[in-house]
């Protein structure tokens, strides 16, 4: 499938990117945890389910960035409803001009690790502070389809996986995850820790887990204040 095509379809990247990234199926013999050969292109695999339902798109957020590289884990080794939760904190955050932290997520979540070695989910750090909602109870067969997302040669499209340093901007190859836990109090800043009271205060007075799905799927209509006024 062409990239123009694809990201219309998709929306893996915005417009003005197309001519920066490259987009390609695998190949019969590659598994989405697989690094290239030596000397081979840099790449990283995400899966269909990341674009197609989280609208996740490349240059990936700093934030995303920060959370991957912290946690050493590439964008296709976290469970679906993971995504779903960093993507409904990154709304909430833009909503309410609150900077995004990886501190501030941590005090809400911390990692589980599933059976097969690699797979990372996070849960709420407390019954008490369930920010938001799983997106779905359960997510069937989303690892038959994925996709890999290259830098071309130049650059300016080195950009979207290396920064100005030519680091990768996020762990691109899987590898086994650093183990920690939530963030406590006596690790946030004075900043962030009335940010993370607004957001506290802000959940209960909603009475219940924030909607992820909802609040997705609210961007798209660009009508978020349904589910964050509060009301």
């Amino acid at each position: 499938m062409y990239l123009r095509e694809a990201s219309k379809k998709y929306r893996i990247c915005p417009y003005e990117v197309i001519p920066f990234i490259g987009l390609n199926g695998p190949k019969p013999f590659e598994r989405v945890y697989m690094s290239p050969a030596l000397n081979g292109d840099d790449y990283t695999f995400i899966y269909e389910y990341m674009v197609t339902q989280f609208c996740i798109q490349f240059p990936l957020s700093s934030f995303e960035c920060q959370m991957l590289t912290e946690m050493q884990t590439v964008p296709s080794q976290l469970h679906p409803n993971t995504w779903g939760f960093l993507q409904a904190f990154q709304i909430v955050c833009k909503y309410f001009s609150i900077k995004q932290t990886i501190n501030k997520f941590m005090f809400f979540y911390q990692m589980k690790y599933g059976e097969s070695i690699g797979w990372i989910s996070l849960s709420p750090a407390s019954s008490r502070l369930k920010l938001f909602s799983l997106y779905k109870n359960s997510f069937n067969a989303f690892k038959d389809a994925f996709f890999k997302v290259k830098a071309r040669k130049t650059d300016l499209s080195r950009r979207i996986l290396f920064n100005e340093n030519y680091a990768p901007r996020f762990t691109l190859y899987w590898l086994i995850p650093t183990k920690f836990k939530s963030r406590t109090a006596h690790q946030l800043t004075a900043q962030e820790k009335l940010d993370i009271q607004f957001q506290i205060d802000f959940m209960i007075s909603y009475d219940k887990p924030l909607p992820t799905k909802d609040l997705m799927d609210s961007v798209d209509v660009k009508e978020p204040d349904q589910y964050l006024k509060g009301e």
